[in-house]
Formats: structure tokens, C-alpha cells, sequence
């Protein structure tokens, strides 16, 4: 019987180590590629948790603000009331943490795209700039207490809105995540502003 090269042991060890490297390079590939999801989608999560800590000290200094705000309305002496510094300091802080927010949603919409989380973006960045044109009234006493109490408190609710579709989750992984996060809510609107801002001051240690 004649033996071809195609049946002789030397030929059938090179088709077989072909076949182990072939599944080698395969296996490596999808090690290489899991290892690159993992770390992508272990810097989303860290944007992810930090737009949510963020978007809560912006609505905890802006809550702050509303009681004050309302307090210089209700004493009918705008910007000539002694709260009225407190209030400035009060915007001013919740305006830094806000730019804070932008950088690092610009982050996260690098790495994912979401209509509906646009959508209330941009909600909420028609709200926030409504609070700040609000301001202005207070300076000048040209704002009902009503009207800037629902302004205020619009841009907070948005905030929140924000925030939970912020770390709604996509994946499995994701929902795992969520169920361990705690999204806790401020104290109650009624919570007179100086104790608010020490129970917060508290709470951030600022």
C-alpha cells in the first residue's frame, strides 16, 4: 500500500498543532477582548457613580438655596438682607459642583450614547438655567415666593431624574450594581435653611 503524505504521522502532527494554535490565537483573542470590556466598562462605572454623587451635592446646595431664597423673598428685602450673602454662597456652590456634572457627562457620552438620558439632559439644562435667571429677581425683590419655590424645586426633581437614568442599568452587571447603590433623598422641604446646611455641611464635609 502506498503511503501518501497526506496519511503520514508527521503530516497529521502538523495538522493538529495547526488546529491547538488556531484555538489558541481564538481563545486569546476573546481573553484580550473581554479584559478590554471589562476595563471600559469599569471607567463607565466610575463616571457613572461620580455624575451620581455630583448631581446629589449640586441638589443638596440648591435645596439650601431655596430656603433661603424664599426667606429673602418672604422678608421683602432682596439683596439688602443679611441671608442674601448666604444665598450667593449657596448658588455659588451648587453652580461649581454643576460644572462638574458637564465635564463628566461629557465623559460618559464618549463611552455611551443614550436618547433618553439626552432627552432629560437637556430638560434638565432648560431648568437649571431657569433657576439662574431666577436669581436675579431676588436681588431685585421682583419674584413671587411661589414662583421661585416651583422653579427651585423643578431643577432639583430634574436633578434626580437625572441622576437615576444617569445609573439606570443596561446590563445585567449593571442591575447587579443598582440594586446595591443607595439613592438617598434629602432631608424634608420644610427643614428650616440654616439646619439644612449644617446637616449637609455634615454629611459633605465641606
Amino acid at each position: 500500500m502506498k503511503i501518501t503524505k497526506f496519511n503520514t504521522l508527521r503530516f497529521q502532527i502538523i495538522i493538529v498543532s495547526a488546529l491547538l494554535l488556531f484555538v489558541l490565537i481564538v481563545l486569546l483573542g476573546i481573553s484580550i477582548k473581554r479584559s478590554f470590556d471589562a476595563k471600559k466598562q469599569t471607567e463607565e462605572y466610575v463616571i457613572v457613580n461620580k455624575i451620581s454623587g455630583l448631581l446629589n451635592a449640586a441638589a443638596g446646595w440648591q435645596a439650601i438655596e431655596r430656603g433661603y431664597g424664599a426667606t429673602i423673598i418672604g422678608s421683602d428685602k432682596g439683596n439688602s438682607s443679611p441671608f442674601f450673602p448666604k444665598f450667593l454662597e449657596m448658588a455659588k456652590r451648587g453652580d461649581s459642583v454643576v460644572l462638574q456634572i458637564e465635564k463628566e457627562i461629557e465623559k460618559l457620552l464618549s463611552v455611551r450614547s443614550s436618547n433618553i438620558f439626552k432627552k432629560i439632559l437637556s430638560k434638565w439644562q432648560k431648568e437649571y438655567e431657569s433657576l439662574v435667571s431666577a436669581r436675579n429677581k431676588i436681588a431685585s425683590n421682583d419674584i413671587f415666593k411661589d414662583e421661585w419655590l416651583e422653579i427651585a424645586t423643578r431643577n432639583i426633581r430634574n436633578e434626580f431624574n437625572l441622576r437615576d437614568t444617569t445609573f439606570a442599568p443596561h446590563k445585567t452587571e449593571e442591575k447587579i450594581l443598582h440594586l446595591n447603590n443607595v439613592l438617598r433623598d434629602l432631608p424634608p422641604f420644610f427643614v428650616p435653611p440654616l439646619k439644612l446646611e449644617f446637616m449637609f455641611r455634615q454629611t459633605v464635609g465641606a
